[in-house]
């Protein structure tokens, strides 16, 4: 068992032995700090394949206890970082949360948006492997990339939208094809 404590000082590299333990252990673990703790590890973390993991280890109701408490700019990350089973737990606790504020829920929208705007420029034209649907697509995405190619369905609020190889058009979650090879454009 390793403690969290422990992680917060090591270097990226070594904190991969978190990951050798079993779910099991890695949520018993977990359930031994704080929230607190835990969100200022997840927000420690660079490696952004190591906080996906992470995320994918923790059960929704600890990543929902932990999104609540850090910053914005954070919470859009892991939002974008999580699948959309667990984004969806995470932002219907948020809709029904006594205590989260009315508008609180726009506001992680617009942060949303804001975060994949930064992040845009930092993939291949611009176009995000992984967009969560914010309501629309950002202005310089290709209009076909607005429903999945293979079912056609719009997406949905906080849908994952997983730009294919052509970075023309897009697939659901359900739909997504290994390598995100399209269909349409692929010979």
């Amino acid at each position: 068992m390793f403690p969290l404590g422990l992680y917060l000082g090591l270097v990226e590299d070594e904190a991969d032995r978190l990951l050798r333990l079993s779910p099991d252990e890695f949520q018993e673990c977990f359930r031994k700090f704080n929230f607190s703790d835990l969100s200022r590890f997840l927000e420690s973390i660079r490696n952004r394949a190591f906080k996906a993991e992470l995320l994918r280890l923790t059960d929704s109701e600890t990543v929902y206890l932990i999104v609540r408490r850090i910053e914005p700019h954070t919470r859009a990350e892991l939002l974008n970082l999580m699948n959309d089973t667990k984004r969806h737990f995470v932002v219907r606790k948020f809709t029904r949360d006594p205590q989260a504020i009315g508008h609180e829920l726009d506001q992680m929208l617009e942060c949303q948006k804001h975060w994949q705007e930064l992040e845009g420029p930092n993939c291949y034209a611009g176009i995000l492997p992984l967009l969560v649907w914010t309501g629309e697509l950002p202005a310089h995405y290709p209009s076909d990339m607005e429903t999945c190619v293979i079912c056609k369905d719009a997406y949905n609020i906080w849908d994952s939208v997983i730009t294919a190889d052509c970075l023309v058009h897009s697939f659901c979650t359900g739909c997504h094809m290994p390598g995100s090879r399209c269909p349409v454009c692929t010979d």
